[in-house]
C-alpha cells in the first residue's frame, strides 16, 4: 500500500496535473501561470523593445506616405505645366461644372480631386516662380536689359514686362540675391521662403551665415521678416532734431507808393 501511495504521487502532484515522473500535463496550472516554468515566461525586458520597434515603423510609414504625395504633387505639377489645356481645363471643368445636388460621398470625392489640383498648382506656381528668378537673375547678369534699350533692370521689368512697381522691386531682389546665394533657391522653390521675406533677408545674409540665417526666414510674412532681421542686425536708432524758425513776413509796398 505504501508503494502505491508512492506511485500515485502527492496530493501537490495531483494538483498541479503532474504524474510522478513526467512534465505537467497541457492546461494544468503550472503552464497557465499558477507554476514558475521560466523557460516558458517572457522576458519583460523585450516588451518595450517591440513597442519601440512598432512607433518606429509607423512613424516611417507615415513619413513615407508624406514624402510620397509630396512627389505625387510634384509629379502632377510638372505635368500641368508641360500640358496645361489637358491637366488643368478638364479637371476645373469636370469641378466647377459638376452637379451640384450630387449626395455626400461624390461631393467628398470632389473635394478631394480639386484639393489635389490646388496642390499641383502650387507646386506649379513655386515651381515657375523659381525657374523666372533664375533667367532674371542670368538676364541681368549679361545686362540685356541695356542691349534692349532699358536704363535698369527695374526699368526693364516694369515697362517691358508691365510688372508693378512693388512686384519688380521683389522679383529684383530674389533673383540678384539668388545670383549671390544659389542656396536661396531652393526654398524658394518648395514654398518655404516667401517672396516677401526676401527682402529682409536680402539685408543680413552674408557669405558665411547662410546656413544659419536662412532658415529663420523660412514661412514667414514680411512683418515677421522684418524682425527677424531686426534681431540679427539692430537698426542704429539715429537722434533726429526738429529745428523750427520763423519766416519773417513778405515785404510789401505801402498804401498808395508808387511801383
Amino acid at each position: 500500500m505504501r508503494e502505491r501511495g508512492r506511485e500515485r504521487g502527492s496530493g501537490d502532484d495531483r494538483r498541479d496535473g503532474r504524474l510522478p515522473g513526467r512534465e505537467p500535463l497541457p492546461g494544468s496550472p503550472r503552464l497557465q501561470g499558477g507554476g514558475h516554468d521560466h523557460a516558458r515566461e517572457q522576458p519583460r525586458a523585450h516588451r518595450p523593445a517591440r513597442d519601440d520597434a512598432r512607433d518606429d515603423a509607423r512613424d516611417d510609414a507615415r513619413d513615407d506616405a508624406r514624402d510620397d504625395a509630396r512627389d505625387d504633387a510634384r509629379d502632377d505639377a510638372r505635368d500641368l505645366v508641360r500640358q496645361p489645356d489637358r491637366g488643368l481645363l478638364e479637371p476645373l471643368q469636370a469641378g466647377l461644372h459638376g452637379s451640384p445636388d450630387a449626395g455626400a460621398n461624390a461631393g467628398l470625392a470632389r473635394a478631394r480631386d480639386l484639393a489635389s489640383l490646388l496642390r499641383a498648382l502650387l507646386w506649379a506656381e513655386h515651381g515657375a516662380l523659381a525657374d523666372f528668378l533664375l533667367a532674371l537673375a542670368d538676364f541681368d547678369r549679361r545686362a540685356h536689359w541695356r542691349d534692349l534699350g532699358h536704363s535698369s533692370l527695374f526699368s526693364f521689368l516694369h515697362r517691358e514686362l508691365g510688372l508693378a512697381k512693388g512686384a519688380a522691386y521683389l522679383r529684383l531682389t530674389a533673383a540678384r540675391l539668388i545670383l549671390r546665394f544659389p542656396e536661396v533657391e531652393p526654398p524658394i522653390r518648395d514654398g518655404r521662403l516667401c517672396l516677401s521675406a526676401v527682402c529682409e533677408l536680402a539685408r543680413v545674409l552674408e557669405p558665411g551665415s547662410v546656413a544659419e540665417v536662412l532658415p529663420r526666414f523660412f514661412h514667414c510674412s514680411k512683418l515677421e521678416a522684418r524682425a527677424v532681421a531686426v534681431e540679427i542686425c539692430p537698426v542704429e536708432l539715429v537722434a533726429h532734431r526738429e529745428i523750427v524758425t520763423r519766416l519773417a513776413p513778405a515785404l510789401l509796398p505801402a498804401p498808395g507808393a508808387a511801383l
